[in-house]
This record gives structure tokens, C-alpha cells and sequence, in this order.
């Protein structure tokens, strides 16, 4: 039995998300967030938000060489309150 590793796949940076240039999908998922978190927030104003959080999110996490659990992103850094 052969052990060897042929290869490691690593998704830096999109944590295997996939990223879709449709209007009408992203809307929706805007809305989405707003309902799952809770706000009554725009839902264009809610991701402007959470695309600028995000940004600091993934400074310290590239300055710490750490990806943290979806868990802990969204409740520490996307959407603490």
C-alpha cells in the first residue's frame, strides 16, 4: 500500500466559497444575511458593513497565519453585535 501524499490543497483567501456575478443571486443573499443575523439594516448597508470588517478580519489573519471557524467569523468579526 502506497502512503505518500500527492498533493495538499490549500484555498487561501475564499475558503472554498464560490463567488457569483449575478445580480439577482446576490440580492437575494444579501437579504438572506440580513434575516439570519437579524438586523433590520439595509441589506446593501449590512454587506458594505461586513465587506469592510471583513477586510480587517483578513489583515489579522494573514499577520497571524490564521483562518478562523465560520462560527467565530461571523459572531467575533462580521457580525459581533
Amino acid at each position: 500500500m502506497n502512503h505518500e501524499i500527492d498533493a495538499i490543497f490549500l484555498d487561501i483567501g475564499n475558503t472554498l466559497r464560490i463567488l457569483t456575478d449575478n445580480e439577482a443571486h446576490q440580492s437575494n443573499a444579501r437579504r438572506k444575511m440580513v434575516e439570519l443575523v437579524g438586523t433590520r439594516e439595509n441589506p446593501v448597508d449590512f454587506c458594505k458593513k461586513v465587506d469592510e470588517r471583513y477586510k480587517v478580519y483578513r489583515k489579522w489573519a494573514f499577520e497571524n497565519r490564521l483562518e478562523a471557524p465560520e462560527s467565530e467569523l461571523w459572531t467575533r468579526w462580521l457580525a459581533p453585535e
